[in-house]
């Protein structure tokens, strides 16, 4: 009995190992399967995230003599997309300048500037905005009473006559309105008012206090007068460094806190009815419907016909102070406005030689222009991009839409001679340009891929969507001849695994099943 009992146990054990071995040899076999398919599935995304870093971080490429680099698109034209996002121009802390709006500055009546704001924060794409100077010299209160911010009649006018006159349609759009604390004065405990909701608002001595907004010292709170507020009395030094209202209490009801021209503040103030007190309003803007900037020192050819100029590359504006200096750049932007409507029909990729002669870079295409602003400043514009760097490369005012008839007809652009070979963008789109550095406006761009050569295409025309991240799909896109291949093969692997897995499991099951059937047998 023993020795047949020690022989039953030694067959189930050399069946046990037979079916361990085997098992242990499929499931070696799947793994290094499964490791390799999915080393091949990550790779294209570890591929796109790589290029898209070089993309944003070490472009070096030369095209037409222009070196594209991150930093060299802040000089020129930025179109945001996918790829490129307006954070990293238009920076807080002061770093940068947008010019939105319209006021008198020069004191020439004749004509109104666009206003210069510095970016104080740029939180999601929602800026801080203060304007770069004073822009006028104004009373906080029109007359001499105990009052607080929320009922003076500064902020009455600044969200009443100063935001319908002063910004478009467009732009008004686009300004948030801010829930602001009115805090108590902490030296003399002068209540601050109700909490208010405002389109437009002066900074209070806590936001002239904040590292985060640039104010790291006292030559950042200091600020010229515009020629304008200097006429209207704003005070200041004989050099034009001036004072400008917060909108915090001062020592009683009737006093406000002011800023003086050498970046000083007390907790004391001025009276509310002090008539030449600068002023420097502060709003939050939304940047959502921003499709271009421009930089202010980029000078867009006024000349109108087929032709594209080449966007030269310029260095940041300095501005100057009488008192100290800071670099800043200063951008101008284009805003897209739902009464600008434009269409070209017949859309087909253009795909050029090398040697393409003049007459082959002629395109024409029928259009349709819907617009309110038919006017001599409203043209068919183009811009022309280099598809790997997405740096603006060209522009031009192919035609003027200045009567009803221009709302239909077609329009011609020549593409410029002797492209390199690789792969653009053509944007055509309705426009109109404003003189005196104020906002343009704009609608939505039709998109043209073009080619020259025999580059392939490695990057979707979809990401020059404007305002749009860059998504893990269209990474994919950024890893040459790859997109089409992998999307096949990897629906192959993950079925592969899939049924890999299933197939272990069915295989374990029945070889179980058997081995009880043996062991019952013996």
């Amino acid at each position: 009995m023993n020795g047949e009992r020690e022989l039953r146990q030694a067959k189930k054990k050399t069946i046990t190992n037979e079916y361990r071995q085997k098992f242990n040899i499929i499931i070696t076999m799947f793994a290094f399967v499964t490791l390799n398919s999915t080393i091949f599935l990550v790779q294209p995304v570890w591929c796109a995230q790589s290029y898209t870093e070089t993309l944003v971080q070490n472009i070096d490429e030369t095209h037409d003599g222009v070196k594209v680099k991150e930093e060299s698109l802040k000089t020129g034209i930025i179109i945001p997309d996918k790829v490129v996002s307006l954070d990293n121009y238009l920076t807080g802390q002061q770093t940068s300048n947008i010019y939105l709006g319209e006021y008198e500055q020069d004191n020439n009546s004749g004509n109104l500037e666009g206003i210069s704001w510095r970016v104080l924060e740029n939180k999601n794409g929602i800026l801080l905005l203060l304007s770069d100077k004073n822009i006028d010299a104004i009373q906080y209160n029109e007359k001499y009473e105990t009052i607080s911010w929320w009922d003076s009649s500064l902020r009455n006018w600044l969200n009443g006559s100063f935001y319908k006159n002063v910004f478009s349609d467009a732009e008004r759009i686009l300004i948030k309105q801010a829930k602001l604390a009115n805090d108590s004065n902490i030296t003399y405990g002068t209540n601050g008012g109700f909490d208010t909701d405002d389109k437009v608002f002066l900074l209070s001595i806590t936001d002239v206090y904040n590292s985060t907004y640039g104010f790291t010292d006292e030559s950042s709170r200091m600020v010229i007068n515009s020629p304008y507020a200097g006429a209207r009395g704003a005070t200041g030094k004989e050099l034009g460094d001036g004072f400008w209202w917060l909108r915090s209490p001062g020592r009683t009801g009737k006093d406000a806190l002011v800023v003086y021209f050498d970046g000083y503040t007390t907790d004391y103030g001025y009276r509310i009815d002090f008539p030449t007190i600068g002023l420097r309003p502060a709003f939050y803007f939304d940047t959502t419907n921003i499709i271009m900037l421009t930089n202010e020192e980029t000078k867009k050819s006024n000349e109108v016909g087929s032709e594209l100029f080449e966007i030269t590359a310029r260095g940041a504006e300095k501005n100057w102070n009488s008192s100290f200096e800071y670099d800043t750049i200063s951008y101008i932007p284009t805003i897209w406005n739902e009464q600008m409507q434009f269409s070209v029909n017949e859309i087909e990729d253009v795909v050029l030689e090398t040697d393409y002669t003049e007459n082959e870079s002629d395109l024409t295409y029928d259009y349709m222009a819907d617009t309110e602003f038919k006017s001599v400043n409203t043209y068919i514009s183009a811009v022309l991009q280099d598809e790997e760097s997405h740096q603006t490369l060209f522009y031009g005012k192919l035609k003027s839409i200045s009567e009803e008839q221009d709302a239909r007809g077609t329009v011609t652009v020549t593409l410029p001679e002797q492209m390199r070979e690789g792969n653009y963008v053509l944007r055509l789109f309705l426009e109109n340009c404003n003189a005196n550095k104020k906002a343009d406006y704009a609608s939505d761009f039709v998109t043209i891929p073009v080619t020259v050569g025999t580059m392939k295409k490695t990057v979707s025309v979809e990401s020059f969507a404007a305002n749009e991240r860059i998504s893990d799909e269209d990474k994919l896109l950024f890893c040459e001849g790859q997109s089409s291949q992998h999307l096949v093969v990897s629906v192959f692997l993950i079925l592969f695994i899939v049924a890999g897995i299933f197939a272990c499991i069915l295989w374990m099951y029945n070889k179980r099943k058997n081995k009880v059937s043996r062991f019952k047998k013996l």
